[in-house]
């Protein structure tokens, strides 16, 4: 009978009369494995909550990764064309400066007065065939940014004589009073002796907006730049 009942599925079996002992322990052995048996099902459950998160957050990490990567991407992009648009302004600089014109100009400081020809008369905006123009007239083209350097360059230009340290450069805005545009200039003079007579002052003048325009792009394309790496480290560092 008890080959019997363990062949068809029993676990265990008892025998009349029943001994109290006996009955107490088998009962405590099966109430332990259920605990134990429930014990494991609710382990089991909780492992595969957690393989499911751990799934969940692998997911988000690819697809965050997948963003990573595009914005990179783009990133990238964007810089290599902003390093195009920089190179091909500083080949338009370049090409502007071989062939682009100096206007030439000299000062009497006696009279105050800038005797000026014909691309200095353009480079400034005024009417054609200007060729003197009074210096208190020629500083109100003058941004008023750099009003108050101009003004101290123009008097130590007319003050400077051809023992001193006559060469000097400077860079400065103008508003054109032609069409209101605002320009770069770079004005280079001398002072050179004459002899029997006052020193003379002459010089050149170039516009240089062209490379003022690429200096700005290339210090948006540095902080786009400084800007993409800082965003690139924290987003690797999350």
């Amino acid at each position: 009978d008890i080959l019997r009942g363990y062949q068809v599925g029993a676990v265990d079996y008892l025998t009349k009369p029943l001994n109290p002992d006996v009955l107490r322990s088998k009962i405590q052995i099966f109430a332990e494995l259920h605990r134990a048996s429930q014990g494991l099902a609710e382990a089991n459950q909780q492992l595969q909550q957690e393989v499911r998160e751990r799934e969940r957050i692998e997911e988000e990490l690819r697809q965050a990764n997948q963003q990573l990567e595009q914005r990179v991407e783009a990133r990238t992009a964007e810089l290599v064309e902003a390093h195009g648009i920089l190179t091909a302004s500083e080949e338009r600089l370049r090409i502007a400066l071989d062939a682009g014109r100096m206007g030439t100009w000299e000062l009497d400081a006696s009279q105050r007065v800038c005797h000026i020809d014909e691309v200095q008369c353009s480079l400034l905006g005024l009417p054609d065939k200007t060729r003197s123009v009074q210096l208190d007239m020629l500083l109100t083209l003058t941004s008023a940014a750099d009003s108050e350097k101009v003004r101290a360059a123009v008097e130590h230009a007319l003050t400077t004589n051809s023992d001193d340290s006559a060469d000097y450069t400077y860079e400065f805005r103008i508003v054109r009073p032609s069409d209101g545009s605002i320009r770069w200039l770079m004005v280079s003079g001398r002072t050179v002796p004459v002899e029997g007579g006052p020193p003379r002052r002459i010089g050149v003048t170039i516009d240089i907006t062209d490379r003022k325009q690429s200096e700005q792009l290339l210090q948006e394309a540095d902080k786009r730049k400084n800007d993409f790496l800082a965003t690139l480290a924290h987003e690797l560092r999350n």
